[in-house]
């Protein structure tokens, strides 16, 4: 089945492209939750976090980035545990900033804004890593 050349660009994309597209959100909305709360002391987790979540993905999409290996090739299996690892983490972090989006709701509408973003862009990612799954190939028996 060919994909649809309407659906979005993101939902075409390799893992790889989509843990290092992920990377740089999670480092760029980790910056600018420190960015808008004047890099307080306390607002500089988020800074971390951002860079630390953007690292873990940025090593996954580079650890993924040289497509697919066939079942049994060098490197299958590394490749299958770091974007199995890389699914993992994104579902977790949809998770967590959902949590943190419900927390913030009426207290700081800024935080309420940056988790709302984050939590969006987070399932966008994980609904592409879902669709970026490589396809089976079809066997001669099965046509």
């Amino acid at each position: 089945e060919e994909p649809n050349p309407r659906c979005l660009l993101l939902f075409v994309m390799a893992a790889a492209q989509v843990f290092l597209l992920y990377a740089g959100f999670l480092a760029v909305t980790g910056w600018l939750g420190a960015y808008s709360n004047g890099y307080s002391k306390q607002s500089m987790h988020s800074l971390y976090a951002g860079m630390g979540g953007g690292a873990a993905m940025a090593l996954c999409g580079l650890v993924s980035l040289g497509g697919t290996p066939e079942k049994g090739q060098p490197g299958y299996r590394l490749f299958m545990i770091v974007v199995h690892v890389g699914l993992l983490l994104v579902a977790l972090f949809a998770v967590v900033f959902g949590i943190q989006f419900a927390r913030s709701l009426g207290k700081n509408p800024r935080q309420t804004k940056l988790f709302a973003v984050l939590e969006a862009g987070t399932l966008v990612a994980l609904i592409a890593l879902v669709k970026a799954k490589p396809k089976k190939k079809k066997t001669k028996d099965q046509d």
